[in-house]
């Protein structure tokens, strides 16, 4: 085990800087709070505004003066602000962020970290959503403030799990390609082992009902009711199936997202179901995007 000290034996300029620099490199954002770097630093950040007269110096002395968030304010002096704006200079105030931070996109966090004259509160109760207030202000909605449904969260971890072509870890799920953010996993189900333990309930309780199915086929077909093997969709277990039977590569070409990044992955109907074909294990294969496309619908 490596020990070290928790606070620094030096205090010069030099050192303080490097200490800046170090802790900017973990934090890893577009700004460098004195809130966050108090959490993970061996120097207050008090101790090196005194130093260097304030915290917005400092940081332009360790070259990273773009990452100055601007005073510190609180929620509710925003909403103090905020509530003497009109509808019209709040949109203006999220066009000028979106403009300042060179963004087409904003987050609600963009707004508690960067804004100091609005609020999310603000907005909600102005213009009844945050979504609204984006919309309204010309600007979109950014991915990471939007509500996953459980499936769109399913569907995150699959096209994640292909692209690596093995589980993929907590760290990971805020990646490329990741459209949905670890805290929506942690949020729904509490950590993301138990996202995982969902996931996999979710593929075996469709490959349970496929089998299922498939034993039922002559009663329900008495009944004139559409089984799954007579569907185009192929659910979500059974796409997994059949990704991971084809190894997450392209059955003819052997195109695979972790190899080719642009590489885009479609499960299949061999004899196409415009002919006939039916939705079964023996009858699926994985394409990538460019061979699905090219093979049209000939068999």
């Amino acid at each position: 085990m490596k020990f070290e000290l928790k606070r620094l034996g030096d205090y010069s300029d030099d050192a303080l800087i490097k200490e800046i620099l170090r802790v900017d490199s973990i934090v890893n954002k577009e700004v460098l709070t004195k809130k966050d770097f108090d959490a993970l630093s061996k120097v207050t950040s008090n101790t090196i505004a005194k130093k260097f007269q304030n915290w917005k110096t400092a940081l332009k002395k360790a070259g990273i003066g773009y990452k100055y968030s601007g005073k510190s304010i609180t929620q509710k002096q925003r909403m103090q602000i905020g509530k003497r704006l009109t509808n019209e200079e709040i949109l203006s105030e999220l066009r000028q962020l979106a403009n300042k931070l060179n963004k087409k996109e904003l987050t609600i966090e963009d707004i508690n970290t960067h804004s100091e004259i609005i609020s999310p509160y603000i907005l909600r109760s102005r213009f009844g959503s945050w979504t609204n207030a984006v919309n309204q202000s010309g600007l979109k909605i950014s991915l990471h403030g939007k509500r996953y449904s459980d499936e769109d969260c399913y569907e995150n971890i699959l096209n994640l799990w292909t692209h690596l072509q093995r589980q993929p870890s907590y760290s990971e799920i805020n990646k490329f390609p990741s459209k949905v953010g670890g805290k929506a996993y942690v949020i729904r189900w509490g950590s993301w082992t138990k996202s995982l333990e969902a996931f996999i309930e979710r593929i075996n309780s469709d490959t349970i009902e496929q089998k299922q199915e498939v034993h039922q086929t002559v009663i329900l077909k008495s009944r004139d009711k559409i089984i799954e093997e007579d569907k185009r969709d192929i659910k979500l277990g059974l796409r997994w199936k059949i990704l991971n039977r084809d190894k997450f590569r392209c059955v003819i070409c052997g195109s695979s997202p972790a190899v080719e990044i642009n590489c885009k992955l479609h499960v299949d109907h061999i004899i196409p179901f415009s002919k006939g074909g039916k939705t079964l294990i023996e009858n699926l294969r994985t394409l990538c995007k460019n061979c699905n496309l090219g093979k049209g619908d000939n068999i």
